[in-house]
């Protein structure tokens, strides 16, 4: 697979994430400090707010119609605001 074939993947990943439900949707996160599509990876940086929750257990992307395009089971303590970096690599299968 070409690499130009696997960056037009990864920017259409990229395109389509809008947003993170934490929890089944207890907490919706629509701002990114970074997301960006790059060399087939897709870069997330987000922050969780100490206040929006005290453990994340589900880590969801989804698109702007609230449709979960990956679905990440954790187990994450939230003591203070913390940065979360997530990424997404697209590579022939």
């Amino acid at each position: 697979m070409e690499a130009s074939l696997i960056q037009d993947v990864a920017a259409y990943v990229d395109g389509r994430i809008a947003r993170v439900s934490l929890n089944g949707g207890a907490v919706l996160l629509t701002e990114f400090t970074l997301k960006r599509a790059s060399q087939g990876v897709v870069e997330l940086r987000y922050y969780i707010p100490a206040e929006a929750v005290g453990t994340v257990h589900r880590i969801e992307l989804q698109d702007a119609y609230g449709k979960t395009l990956s679905t990440s089971d954790v187990q994450i303590p939230i003591a203070s605001d913390t940065l979360m970096l997530q990424s997404i690599t697209v590579e022939e299968g």
